[in-house]
Parts: structure tokens; sequence; C-alpha cells
């Protein structure tokens, strides 16, 4: 079990704790035609590089990542059809209220400890 202390103070969307990665796969966006798939860069939160890099070994597609900020929930959400690999590797599912029927969506299981006095409860 990982844990990592959180010390993002950095605002959701501002993207300042996160690092510029070349995905390991070819993917396209949703806008795109299928002439565009090749890698591409997106953003991951720090602290999620590192079991990001573990799924995409195992062959794993992710499609998001958020440490949560110290705001909200932390999660990894993967492409449709890769959910039951996810779930093989103990990844519990968790809810995305803005897409609450999506399967996609999943509890990191780096434990990001929001500040000190969490840590001693562990």
């Amino acid at each position: 079990m990982i844990f990592r202390i959180n010390s993002c103070k950095e605002a959701m969307g501002c993207y300042g704790c996160t690092y510029s990665i070349m995905l390991p796969y070819n993917t396209k966006f949703d806008w795109e035609d299928n002439a565009q798939y090749k890698p591409k860069y997106i953003a991951v939160d720090k602290c999620l590089l590192s079991e990001l890099l573990e799924l995409w070994k195992l062959g794993i597609k992710t499609t998001g990542n958020c440490c949560g900020h110290g705001e909200v929930l932390s999660f990894i959400s993967c492409k449709e059809g890769y959910e039951h690999k996810m779930l093989e590797l103990g990844y519990e599912n968790i809810i995305n209220s803005y897409f609450p029927e999506s399967r996609i969506y999943f509890k990191p299981k780096t434990k990001i400890i929001l500040d000190i006095k969490q840590y001693a409860e562990f």
C-alpha cells in the first residue's frame, strides 16, 4: 500500500501539480477522425503517476485521473472495455455524479492523505 501526503495547494484545473506525460498507446479524442490515432500527451497528477504507470504496463488504457486536490475524492478512469480488468486487479468502482451510469471510474489504490492528522489515523 502506497501512502502519499497530499501537499497539493493548486486549485483543480490549473494543472500546477501535474506532469505532462505521453500515453504509451495510440488513441484519439472524440472530436478527431481515425487518422488522428497516435500517442497523446495528458496531464497526470504527480501523486498518481506511479500507479498509472503500473496500469499502463498491464495494458490498461486510462482516460483520466485526479488526486482530488484536497477538495474532492480522487479517481482513475479507464476506457470502456477495461472495467473488468480494473475489477480483477481489485479496484473499487466509484460513481461520478456527472456520469452516474458510467462504470469506468475507480478509486485509486494510492492512499492519498490530505494532512498529517489523517496519517495518524492509518
